[in-house]
């Protein structure tokens, strides 16, 4: 095992589970009630988020919450603190796209995560990659191969 990827693992497992209850609308979305992120303990009852949220609005990587610990489980209860950090979502209505929306936001040089090849969570930190980010989306939109929208907006 290579000395990046043993690293990677054992800083995992510092990481802590914090849930965060969804709002489920009439039509039953999100399909989850609730969605649990990784996150950095950094003191009492304050975590920083460690990877990008599907469902959960208004929150990006690195940004500060609380949490409430009830019988081992940790609770959101408030952002304290946002990042510089952007989350778009997209949803790939044509899946022969998705391979092609893989490599665009590979060769932008995005962090992005992956929900069983269909819904997509891309966090943004660069302003210029946000512009040429969003005019790559728009133009699938456009086509009819997926749907975005920008979660949450720190630019």
């Amino acid at each position: 095992m290579s000395e990046s990827i043993a690293k990677h693992i054992e800083s995992k497992e510092e990481l802590e589970k914090v849930l965060f209850y969804l709002p489920v609308d009439d039509d039953g979305y999100p399909p989850y009630s609730y969605e649990s992120l990784w996150a950095e303990r950094i003191g009492g009852d304050a975590f920083r988020i460690d990877n990008i949220p599907f469902f959960v609005r208004e929150l990006c990587v690195e940004d500060i919450v609380t949490a409430l610990d009830e019988d081992g489980s940790l609770y959101f209860q408030e952002v304290v603190e946002y990042s510089q950090h952007n989350t778009v979502r997209i949803v790939v209505i044509e899946k022969e796209r998705t391979t092609q929306l893989i490599s665009g936001l590979r060769k932008l040089g995005l962090a992005f995560e992956g929900l069983d090849n269909y819904l997509f969570a891309i966090d943004v930190v660069d302003p210029e990659k946000m512009a040429t980010l969003v005019h790559f989306l728009a133009d699938g939109q456009e086509k009819g191969w997926w749907e975005f929208e920008e979660s949450a907006l720190r630019l």
